[in-house]
């Protein structure tokens, strides 16, 4: 099976938490040659049950950081590794999140 690569542009997404689900977004903005450099997104949530929604990645940066994360493969697909799980590609379709008030 033929391992994905990560390309500029891509868009990652990390889903965490333990009562509610958190969404992230981050773009990968360049390549190193054993990692990718990321800035997180800003994202947009529309409510669509009892504190539930769907998040989707908007096109700005929530800040100025820029992280430089190694990747590794699982199941032949890239992932980094963030405070809080793992990133891998987004797959372009809305992500579940939750809320607890």
């Amino acid at each position: 099976m033929k391992e994905t690569k990560i390309k500029v542009n891509d868009i990652m997404v990390n889903s965490w938490g333990y009562d509610q689900t958190n969404i992230d977004f981050y773009k990968v903005v360049g390549l190193t040659p054993k990692g990718i450099k990321v800035r997180k997104l800003g994202k947009s949530i529309i409510e669509d049950g009892f504190m539930c929604g769907k998040a989707t990645p908007l096109n700005d940066f929530a800040n100025d950081k820029i992280m430089t994360k190694k990747i590794y493969y699982f199941h032949n697909k890239p992932h980094i590794t963030m405070s809080y799980g793992s990133c891998s590609i987004w797959d372009n379709k809305p992500e579940s999140c939750s809320w607890y008030a």
